[in-house]
């Protein structure tokens, strides 16, 4: 149990019926000028009314991109703690892609100040991100990952993806200190990376962070802030904006409720236990010539934090999985849709897609679906079982 959640804290603030329906939220962790610098680049609009904790309105823009609302918060300029409540709440209001957009201090030689940097990991050594990740370090959603290089690449800004640290106290980073976060493979340190990588998945958001080397923490002495360091700075708001046409390019997000859902069923359907791996690897056997099942470890991870897996079996094989993951207390999400190669066009993937969408609505939650654009049989499937857009 949780003496403080975020639906306990932010009722009263929307108890006038206000609150943002924000698809993707922007996190600047910059000064007065990064964030308006970022506002401006957006063209975002005040929203005129307070939304998350500790940020006053006048720090809370949002922009429609692709159709899509988009929340810009500015100056969120303290560390951990800060970008663990934010993140919560950005759940709670049922925002679904975090960026992260800030500076970070290298620590080795070989990344020097004004390098556009994308952080591919993150180690959780500081106190909040041991709230919410249980293993060394912590990551950045794939898909963002994937569509943070891509928007540099068009924008053919040069980058490095780095492995950051969080600091929780920046007054204290010793040699001693900094030494021992470059052998465990860190490259940049800052205040909020490995939190926002860690809060994002606890609470089932998509997040990335991007941002500038603004200083070095390197041999005997720090090469500090940079004063007139404005064109990394504007190149990383560049980034962050081609960052969200790609994700708007490239994606499709839609939900499912009671009141939409078509269900189609089909015998064979079936959810796998924990302890079930050997079973189900067994069942799976030659589904996909060129994919074996999921490792044991692998399985017995993913189900210690919540996922869930079924497969429809014809004749003992399985042909046809999906999988649950909660994602949020109100939201869960139907994932990893997958049909064999001999055994498509058969109704078998609209079959576990149903059946992982009816375990779902039965929980009381909402359904999500998300696909790449373009996807045809995914497109046919959501509208089929009463799938809208969101």
């Amino acid at each position: 149990m949780r003496y403080i959640a975020p639906e306990q804290v932010m009722r009263d603030r929307f108890r006038n019926g206000r609150k943002p329906d924000w698809h993707t939220a922007i996190l600047c962790f910059r000064d007065r000028s990064g964030s308006d610098t970022l506002v401006r680049e957006l063209g975002a609009e005040p929203l005129g009314y307070k939304v998350l904790w500790g940020m006053d309105e006048c720090l809370t823009h949002q922009v429609e991109i692709s159709g899509q609302l988009v929340g810009v918060i500015g100056r969120c300029e303290w560390g951990g703690p800060q970008t663990a409540i934010l993140v919560e709440e950005l759940a709670h209001l049922g925002v679904l892609n975090v960026i992260g957009l800030g500076m970070a201090g290298s620590i080795v030689e070989n990344l020097p100040k004004g390098s556009l940097v994308v952080a591919a990991s993150a180690l959780t050594t500081d106190g909040t991100s041991r709230h919410y990740e249980g293993f060394p370090s912590a990551h950045p959603d794939e898909e963002l990952l994937s569509a943070a290089i891509e928007a540099a690449q068009r924008l053919r800004l040069p980058f490095r993806q780095a492995t950051a640290v969080t600091a929780d106290a920046i007054y204290r980073e010793t040699d001693e200190v900094v030494r021992r976060w470059a052998e465990q493979g860190a490259e940049m340190v800052n205040m909020e990376t490995a939190p926002l990588y860690a809060a994002s998945s606890r609470c089932g958001l998509r997040s990335i962070w991007v941002g500038h080397i603004s200083d070095c923490l390197v041999g005997d002495r720090w090469d500090g802030w940079d004063a007139n360091a404005e064109d990394p700075a504007r190149a990383t708001v560049k980034l962050a904006v081609q960052l969200l046409e790609v994700m708007a390019e490239r994606g499709t997000h839609t939900v499912c409720t009671r009141e939409t859902f078509r269900p189609y069923r089909i015998e064979g359907l079936r959810w796998w236990a924990t302890d079930e791996w050997e079973e189900a690897y067994k069942a799976h056997k030659g589904t996909w010539p060129h994919t074996t099942w999921f490792p044991e470890d692998l399985w017995r991870e993913l189900y210690s934090n919540g996922y869930r897996y079924c497969s429809l079996l014809v004749n003992g094989q399985g042909v046809a999985t999906a999988g649950l993951w909660p994602r949020t207390e109100k939201v869960w999400e139907v994932i990893a849709v997958g049909t064999g190669p001999d055994f498509r066009k058969k109704g078998y993937g609209k079959a576990v897609v149903s059946f992982v969408t009816q375990t779902i609505l039965n929980a009381g939650k909402v359904a999500r679906l998300t696909f790449r654009k373009g996807n045809i049989p995914m497109e046919r499937i959501a509208a089929a079982l009463g799938y809208e857009a969101r």
